[in-house]
């Protein structure tokens, strides 16, 4: 038995150590968007920053095409602001929806990647192709939202009728503390430079989960309990861009 464990080790430290491995630190902009029913709202673009492991089997012999595995963890402070205004002439009626959710994840994905180099004399260029799945764990989240309906009465000397909602809450006990999201990236890579575009959609309902209860925003008032009751589950995807320095073997 000592023997196996030690003809197992011996394998896994050769592994490693005939591996290519690269640390490549890196930092860009997130978009995020949620599905509201009928198509997905873009929420706005945010800063994301983190590092990467990628390990390849050395490929000195074999440099056109090869597979590697990326890991490693980002932060991202992302989130979803939506703003919307409606007026109604016939009926003097004006209303405004405004939901502001805040959320701060850390990120740990694990990707499968397939490199290619399309030149054989240009070794400093590569581009690859990657999918995999990410784990996205909640650290905090903060939702705001707020409805206003105004009223404009046919007695012109009479004040307008205005009805409003408003609430602002923590809601980071309501969420799930891990979400998983798929992830696909096209990337290259040129010397120490790396440029990827990842694209991500959550696999879990990302609702916060008994917030219709203490909301004091109306299901029919609030874009978020209206977009979950519409959609079944609340649904986000987002796109980066991110660009990172590669530190190892090229």
């Amino acid at each position: 038995m000592k023997r196996t464990v030690t003809l197992l080790l011996s394998i896994a430290l050769w592994q490693v150590a005939a591996a290519q491995v690269n640390l490549t630190p890196y930092a860009g902009m997130n978009s995020t968007r949620i599905y509201d029913g009928i198509s997905y709202q873009n929420g706005g673009a945010f800063a994301v920053t983190g590092f990467e492991i990628e390990v390849a089997k050395n490929t000195r012999n074999h440099r056109m095409i090869y597979l590697s595995l990326a890991t490693g963890a980002s932060y991202l402070s992302n989130g979803f602001y939506y703003s919307s205004n409606f007026a109604y002439a016939a009926v003097s009626l004006y209303t405004q929806r405004i939901t502001d959710l805040r959320m701060q994840n850390v990120q740990i994905p694990v990707t499968l990647r397939l490199n290619w180099q399309p030149f054989p004399l240009v070794e400093d260029w590569k581009v690859f192709l990657g999918i995999g799945i990410c784990n996205n764990m909640l650290i905090r989240a903060t939702l705001k939202e707020r409805y206003t309906e105004v009223y404009l009465n046919e007695d012109l000397l009479a004040p307008p009728t205005v009805t409003s909602y408003e609430d602002a809450a923590d809601v980071t006990d309501y969420g799930k503390k891990n979400n998983l999201f798929t992830r696909i990236e096209l990337g290259m890579k040129y010397k120490r430079l790396q440029l990827s575009y990842r694209l991500s959609k959550s696999l879990s309902d990302l609702y916060y989960t008994g917030l219709e209860a203490d909301w004091h925003v109306p299901e029919d008032n609030s874009w978020y309990l209206e977009a979950h009751r519409d959609a079944g589950k609340i649904i986000e995807k987002y796109s980066e861009l991110v660009v990172g320095f590669r530190i190892g073997r090229k």
